[in-house]
């Protein structure tokens, strides 16, 4: 229990330093619909220059650029001469006047000349981030009652050679008071780029499901990763891994094991901007007892709403085929959910 709660203690002190940077970010919002996040390295000539957040360098012409917002203290340049510096909302029908605290100063698009560099402080220097946070949950009074919540986190940081991951999610349902479903998940991950595609990989998980008698469940990962395809409109990758699994069970003896996984993901926009469609999947085989694996996956879309509120329907599916205790090989799981992206 004391190891649990350490553990527990080791993942708040991980948010706790990595959530600030996931506010540094800038958004492009294009004519075709299009939104991007990341980094704007300045507009000169007609043309702006863009970073993402996986770390390409785009070239957009300024006549496809519908709103552009800039989440740091940068200087524009307007055609009279004048120059406005603080954050910057760039769009239609902007006023042009001085920026004092974090509400961004509006900007007339077509009044804008150039676009300085942003300065970045020392802590943030180069990092640029993605992400999503999302929940769904349901409350039923009457006849029955029941509350179900599924929230989970997402977000990427990327610097030139350097990428650190976090997942976490958390099930819970109850019925009448009691709990039907508890399980919980905390991923993170650390890239190392060999060049511009292929990375090294540095993992830690720990995750519980009370109702696969799954006290707690900890790993550590090794590999290696590729990105087959990286851009706005389409991203997928593989990587394949090498994980120390620990198990620790309710009402049998813990469990040291090896386990190899190969995992996949892809994410492609549709309808020019205005639907994306996702898909994670991984397949993880005990190597100590080669006839036992775990497959899970997770699939859905997103739509933009309103800003950064995006709607998700999603479908998850868990196999593994020896579970624990008196649990199903077999756990289904279909949402639909509000979340924000940046």
């Amino acid at each position: 229990m004391v190891y649990m709660i350490r553990l527990r203690h080791v993942w708040i002190a991980v948010l706790v330093l990595v959530l600030p940077y996931a506010t540094l970010s800038d958004v492009v919002m294009l004519r075709n619909g299009d939104r991007l996040t990341g980094i704007v390295l300045g507009m000169k000539g007609d043309t702006l220059r863009f970073e993402s957040g996986d770390g390409a360098v785009l070239h957009f012409s300024w006549k496809e650029v519908r709103e552009l917002l800039l989440d740091r203290s940068t200087t524009v340049v307007l055609e009279n001469g004048e120059s406005v510096t603080g954050p910057l909302l760039i769009g239609d029908d902007g006023d042009a006047v001085s920026s004092h605290g974090e509400t961004p100063t509006g900007v007339d698009i077509s009044r804008v000349a150039v676009i300085h560099s942003p300065k970045w402080g020392k802590r943030y220097r180069g990092w640029r981030t993605t992400g999503v946070a999302s929940l769904a949950a349901k409350i039923e009074r009457g006849n029955a009652e029941l509350d179900d919540v599924d929230a989970d986190l997402r977000f990427s940081l990327r610097k030139q050679r350097h990428r650190f991951s976090f997942v976490g999610e958390i099930e819970r349902d109850q019925s009448e008071g009691l709990d039907t479903k508890h399980k919980w998940s905390a991923r993170s991950r650390y890239d190392r780029f060999f060049n511009k595609t292929t990375y090294g990989i540095l993992g830690v998980s720990s995750e519980g499901d009370e109702f696969a008698e799954l006290d707690l469940r900890n790993w550590v990962a090794f590999g290696v990763g590729h990105d087959l395809h990286d851009d706005r409109t389409f991203r997928t990758a593989g990587q394949a891994l090498l994980l120390r699994v620990l198990d620790e069970h309710k009402t049998k003896d813990d469990n040291k094991y090896w386990a190899a996984r190969l995992a996949f993901n892809l994410d492609k926009s549709l309808l020019e901007g205005r639907l994306r469609y996702y898909l994670l999947g991984s397949l993880t085989g005990d190597l100590d007892r080669t006839e036992r694996y775990f497959a899970e996956s997770r699939t859905g879309f997103r739509a933009p709403i309103w800003g950064g509120l995006v709607a998700i329907a999603e479908a998850k599916a868990e196999y593994d085929n020896v579970p624990s205790g008196e649990a199903k090989k077999s756990d289904y799981t279909y949402r639909l959910k509000v979340g924000y992206q940046w």
